[in-house]
């Protein structure tokens, strides 16, 4: 039976199925790419550029100092770590990636160390709000230099959702290199405004978290057959393991991690006491294993809420969703908005330096040196992705 979860997915593309067919006369394809433009949404970026004239003046200004002090110590970072991993690879190895590929997790795929998996809605949730903020920015930008706004676009490249606005480029060409570089880097400003926003929610729910519930143990979908917790039935909710109270996963886990193969261990329940030797870790002999399967933290209301008893499933599960997603868009919107100020064209940092070094040299020479700094960028980056694994594979 399909959960609610990958249910919801198969729905979402039959859903983008459907009205791509219905609006089919206004959406172009290309190469994979869906793209549909509408000139709605002119009228308001226009507006609001009108009105705030002088405060988004005053962010432009701000925008393109940090966009070049970001662009420049991502640089420095990526070269600080390419450096360790020809000094100390051994430490490079344990650590590993230090920048990894964010991709959608469906189902129990397994993905390799250099790409981390999330739930697909929070991936799916998090670029459209990346994207949509991060080129309405740039728009906002860019009308205070009175630049047209041809379109505003919404895409699908397979799984990758897309936002775009177009502005004028050759209006864009006409101007000066300050004010190219206000429109260029106002777009991971955004991203950063946005990140700032989506951490402080973030905290706040989780200041809410600690007056509302309290944790009150472990515990598990179901034990796995043949297992020493199977074999002992153990049942009901966690909440001391070998006389150690155990109020949450991080605790459980971390009195496991102590715990030898074949040593007996005592676990408390809310149901009885079990007593019984554990098993060797199938992934790692050195590990202890008792085969309790998907562990969550079981909470109780606290506080002013002292007294309702135990949340239900479902409030909890919605509760720590969204407080998941605000995490999330925090996470994609400082990272992306930080990879994007990268010197590395056609990234908006290499646009950046672009502009800066045709400022300082002949246009001819500017662009060889974008160019190799490009290059070497994108060098630092691919090992700062890969290089963990790739030095894995050699020491094997």
């Amino acid at each position: 039976m399909l959960d609610f979860e990958t249910l919801s997915i198969i729905v979402f593309i039959l859903a983008i199925v459907v009205l791509a067919i219905a609006d089919r006369k206004n959406i172009k394809y290309k190469s994979g790419l869906l793209t549909r433009r509408t000139k709605k949404g002119r009228k308001w970026i226009y507006g609001v550029a009108k009105k705030h004239f002088k405060l988004l003046s005053r962010l432009a200004k701000i925008s393109a100092i940090i966009g070049v002090v970001t662009s420049i110590l991502m640089f420095s970072l990526l070269f600080f770590f390419v450096y360790r991993i020809f000094s100390s690879p051994e430490k490079v190895i344990e650590e590993g990636a230090p920048v990894r590929l964010i991709l959608p997790q469906i189902g129990k795929v397994r993905y390799p160390g250099f790409i981390f998996g999330i739930p697909f809605w929070y991936w799916m949730i998090s670029i459209f709000v990346v994207v949509s903020v991060h080129e309405s920015f740039h728009a906002l930008i860019a009308r205070l230099k009175n630049i047209k706004i041809k379109s505003f676009g919404l895409g699908l490249l397979v799984i990758f959702p897309m936002a775009f606005v177009e502005p004028d480029e050759k209006q864009i060409k006409k101007l000066d290199p300050v004010s190219k570089i206000k429109i260029y880097s106002a777009g991971t400003f955004g991203n950063f405004l946005t990140a700032l926003v989506m951490l402080i929610i973030t905290l706040s729910f989780l200041q809410l978290t600690s007056y509302m519930l309290s944790p009150a143990g472990v515990e598990f979908n179901h034990t796995l057959p043949d297992t020493p917790a199977h074999q002992a039935n153990l049942e009901g909710t966690i909440i001391a393991v070998n006389n150690q109270s155990v109020r949450n996963v991080e605790e459980f886990v971390k009195i496991m991690e102590t715990i030898e193969p074949n040593e007996t261990m005592t676990i408390t329940s809310t149901k009885n006491t079990y007593v019984f030797k554990t098993a060797t870790h199938p992934e790692n002999s050195t590990k202890a294993f008792i085969g309790v399967y998907s562990l969550s933290t079981d909470f109780v209301f606290s506080g002013v809420f002292e007294g309702y008893g135990k949340p239900t499933g479902e409030f909890l599960y919605s509760y720590f969703w969204v407080l998941g997603l605000f995490f999330w868009l925090f996470v994609i919107n400082l990272g992306v908005g930080a990879i994007n100020l990268l010197p590395l064209k056609p990234l908006d940092g290499g646009l950046i330096f672009n502009e800066i070094l045709n400022k300082y040299t002949s246009k001819k020479i500017a662009n060889r040196l974008i160019i190799y700094l490009s290059l070497i960028t994108l060098f630092m980056l691919i090992m700062a992705i890969f290089g963990p694994s790739l030095l894995s594979m050699l020491v094997k």
